[in-house]
């Protein structure tokens, strides 16, 4: 908040001499800045804040404003693009893959988390034993000759995970193909993966018709220009932009909802593999915040608004960042054993 500029827009509400808290909140908002940061500004670089202004008595004070509950009431959303933007520009972000024990565990979350938002009943502890065989038998695995939904999923997801994260081949609007054929590689009938719907159908969670099975094609390949042409400017642009580009990218995959059934699978690790283009880490979606997921794509359906969606993968890169980082803590001085 710049002095000059901040006083510029202060002048709008000055009564009196001073400012409201209510106004202040506006100015907070402008600015991408929280209340607290405002009032101190207000009072100690323009002195307009009426009453007691030590630092102790304007945090009392802010506190019994509860500027968050009179955001709410006010209309103003809790969520400021501009502080998010700012946050998710300035991390130096890294992207690692190796088979130590802190990306199990998280590949072990991640495809718990994304088997219980489709519907999924594995436990944690039933995801952990499938990836660990896997990891150590591959084709030999005993869940790859299991005939059960869940399982079948699992194990394709694991594959589908380490393929995302380890490969070097490009990437393109068809990739969804090669990564749908993966996810169903160990299903009685695996050579229905990867083959585009040829009915329609209803999404759940969602206010719209999917693209006619006529037209996925078309579809697919208008994708296909927006994804070439990110990953064409990925050095070049703010991560930011990145993310909203890759996001709508994703959204749009979900409208075409191009296959029967693993369209959010695919569709969110086809965004995961955007983010490793530009070396944002891996993140997955919690299943308790599922619906925040599904009424962020509802605001992107209805209104093109694609804020809520950025919010809700804002949130998911820095809690990723955080879950790495205390994994690597932890097992700085702990052996642990995949088994």
């Amino acid at each position: 908040m710049p002095s000059e500029y901040f006083k510029y827009e202060a002048e709008k509400y000055i009564q009196n001499g001073y400012i409201r808290f209510d106004d202040i909140l506006k100015l907070s908002d402008y600015f991408g800045v929280s209340c607290t940061s405002c009032v101190f500004t207000a009072a100690y670089r323009h002195n307009l804040i009426e009453g007691d202004t030590s630092a102790k008595e304007l945090r009392k004070r802010i506190r019994k404003y509860k500027p968050d509950k009179k955001r709410l009431k006010y209309g103003v959303s809790l969520y400021t693009p501009q502080i998010q933007d700012q946050i998710i520009n300035s991390y130096t972000y890294f992207f690692k893959h190796d088979l130590n024990i802190i990306w199990f565990l998280f590949k072990r979350d991640y495809i718990y988390n994304e088997n219980r938002i489709e519907g999924g009943k594995l436990e944690v502890s039933e995801i952990a034993e499938i990836i660990t065989d896997l990891r150590l038998n591959k084709q030999n695995s005993k869940y790859c000759k299991i005939n059960h939904q869940d399982v079948v999923e699992t194990a394709g997801q694991s594959a589908l995970y380490d393929y995302v994260f380890q490969t070097t081949d490009a990437i393109d609007a068809y990739s969804i193909l090669k990564l749908h054929r993966k996810l169903y590689q160990y299903a009685p009938y695996p050579e229905s993966g990867g083959v585009f719907r040829q009915t329609n159908n209803l999404v759940t969670h969602s206010n719209f018709d999917t693209t006619d099975y006529k037209k996925i094609i078309t579809e697919v390949q208008k994708v296909d220009l927006d994804v070439k042409m990110l990953v064409s400017e990925k050095d070049s642009i703010p991560v930011s932009e990145f993310i909203e580009r890759a996001l709508i990218i994703h959204h749009r995959f979900t409208v075409i909802h191009p296959f029967h059934d693993g369209n959010g699978r695919v569709s969110r690790l086809f965004l995961n593999w955007l983010f490793r283009l530009k070396g944002l880490p891996p993140v997955y979606l919690k299943y308790k915040d599922k619906e925040r997921y599904y009424e962020a794509l509802q605001k992107a359906d209805n209104e093109n608004n694609y804020e809520p969606l950025k919010e809700v993968f804002y949130t998911e890169i820095i809690r990723t960042m955080i879950q790495l980082y205390d994994g690597r803590r932890v097992t700085e001085n702990t052996t642990v054993s995949y088994a």
